[in-house]
């Protein structure tokens, strides 16, 4: 386990948000090919036989996919999950996960990985945790790690094993992403929850009225609680974890100490990594906030991707 903090002063820019419309290739920079260093966005609508209907992706794909010399390549794949009430959009939008793959990719020190932001509310606007609802109406969980995969899977060139697979999330997102990941060891290597909590939460839903995701039974919570659940998946058949978040974000950065530490009792490969704010802007702008979170994907997607492996 490694634990740092950082007071990096480099100067981080932000490029603007992309409008993502339409069931198509949308080349988001002058309809260039891959060819030109960019990658390309397709926008998909997943059909879901857990959820009874289909769903928005968005997927993202590395500069040289479409290039012949390409064409039995396959890569490793990232999920992103949002926070709530997110949208797939978030992570292109506000993220601006395709231009830093993009940059990353070009300068070499990412590796080309295809990227996958996909719509996991319970319905319209409907927080769901990215878990099973109690009442089984939203089987959301079900969804991500089966029908998302199979979809994903089967329609590109995707190395094919838990250790080429990784889910990074953020809030709500990144409770998901070591929800979804630990109960599915077998599915994803690496596991990345950016100002995330790990304990499942009932005061955590956004909108508590609306089809509520979760109950007090307190099975249910265990099982849905990601501090609890690493302690039964075998420690062969443990991800690698990644914990990122600021020293400014309240509950949140007591509940990344909290996890970091249960971790390294459990032995539990991992790295976390608490930011410093330098200055007064930082200190207001960066908790629980998108312009953080970016700045952390920035700083390290290339060590993330370092643990997947394509073929």
């Amino acid at each position: 386990m490694r634990f740092t903090f950082s007071i990096s002063r480099r100067r981080y820019a932000l490029i603007g948000a992309l409008g993502l419309t339409g069931v198509a290739i949308h080349h988001y920079e002058d309809s260039r090919d891959s060819r030109s260093g960019h990658g390309q966005i397709v926008v998909v609508s997943i059909p879901s036989q857990s959820l009874g209907g289909s769903r928005a992706c968005i997927i993202y794909l590395p500069p040289g996919y479409t290039d012949d010399q390409n064409s039995t390549h396959r890569y490793p794949v990232m999920y992103l999950y949002s926070g709530s009430p997110g949208s797939q959009k978030d992570w292109f939008r506000h993220g601006h996960a395709a231009q830093v793959a993009d940059q990353l990719i070009n300068a070499g020190t990412v590796r080309p990985l295809i990227l996958v932001s996909p719509d996991g509310n319970g319905g319209a606007k409907r927080d769901s945790q990215f878990l099973d609802s109690y009442d089984g109406k939203a089987p959301v969980e079900r969804f991500l790690a089966r029908d998302l995969l199979s979809y994903v899977d089967g329609h590109f060139r995707t190395a094919r094993s838990a250790k080429a697979r990784g889910i990074i999330g953020y809030s709500a997102g990144a409770f998901g992403a070591l929800n979804v990941g630990l109960h599915h060891p077998e599915l994803f290597g690496t596991l990345v929850g950016i100002a995330g909590y790990y304990v499942a939460d009932i005061h955590e839903v956004t909108r508590p009225r609306i089809n509520h995701p979760m109950n007090n039974a307190p099975g249910f919570l265990r099982y849905n609680s990601p501090s609890v659940t690493i302690t039964h998946v075998a420690g062969t058949n443990r991800p690698f974890v990644f914990l990122f978040e600021s020293t400014v974000d309240g509950y949140y950065t007591l509940a990344t100490r909290r996890f970091d530490s249960e971790l390294t009792k459990l032995q539990v490969p991992h790295f976390t990594h608490l930011y410093v704010p330098p200055n007064a802007q930082a200190r207001k702008a960066w908790p629980h906030s998108w312009s953080f979170t970016a700045r952390v994907f920035r700083d390290n997607l290339g060590a993330i991707s370092a643990h997947l492996q394509g073929a």
